[in-house]
């Protein structure tokens, strides 16, 4: 039976779509996972909706413009360094290659498409669903993530009596570039503890 992957904002469709089909899913995989809107907590988060509303108006009066400026301004090397300022990436353990293939994947994106998921974003609320989310969880947090915090983790910890929290205190929003062999192998330990992935299978794993 498979299990569910979701990062950030996804577990929010993870959980929709686990109550949809619950007979298809035997657990879940949280990474730097949220239940409610992450700004919140951030002191700029009036100044961040404000934009966010003066953004959408621009879109709507020129939506070409503001498409080239997204995918120009997305691309430039100091929207990676801003980024990681607020805990999007760690540069030290990160690869500046795999940075680049990611701010280009975000760049790439209509967006049309990233201002509905903002709104969904920052409408954001699954604790319904996670108060009676019952199924065996794996949660893995970023110590330097400065958007799904710490105290936000250890939050939906004691929400998911079934969940096991790891924590990577140099880990940033996307732990898993800046750890991958060690977010893959917290998975793939889950998986096996779980009965889900042949003992076989990881050692095969490990020795490749």
């Amino acid at each position: 039976m498979p299990r569910s992957w979701a990062t950030a904002l996804a577990m929010k469709y993870c959980f929709k779509l686990i109550k949809k089909r619950p007979e298809l899913f035997a657990g879940a995989v949280f990474v730097s996972a949220f239940f409610s809107n992450p700004f919140e907590h951030l002191v700029s988060k009036d100044i961040l909706r404000e934009a966010f509303v003066y953004i959408k108006k621009v879109y709507n009066t020129s939506p070409n413009l503001l498409s080239k400026l997204w995918s120009v301004g997305v691309s430039n090397p100091l929207s990676i360094w801003l980024s990681s300022l607020v805990g999007g990436f760690n540069l030290e353990k990160t690869s500046l290659h795999d940075i680049e293939i990611y701010v280009q994947g975000v760049a790439n994106i209509d967006v049309r498409v990233f201002i509905t998921l903002f709104e969904e974003l920052i409408q954001h609320d699954s604790l319904d669903e996670l108060k009676s989310f019952d199924l065996p969880a794996l949660l893995i947090a970023g110590g330097k993530d400065s958007l799904t915090t710490i105290d936000s983790q250890e939050e939906i910890q004691e929400l998911l009596p079934s969940c096991k929290f790891h924590n990577m205190p140099q880990g940033s929003h996307c732990l898993q570039l800046d750890f991958p062999e060690t977010t893959n192998k917290l998975i793939e330990d889950f998986l096996e503890q779980s009965n889900y992935l042949p003992k076989k299978h990881t050692q095969e794993l490990d020795n490749q």
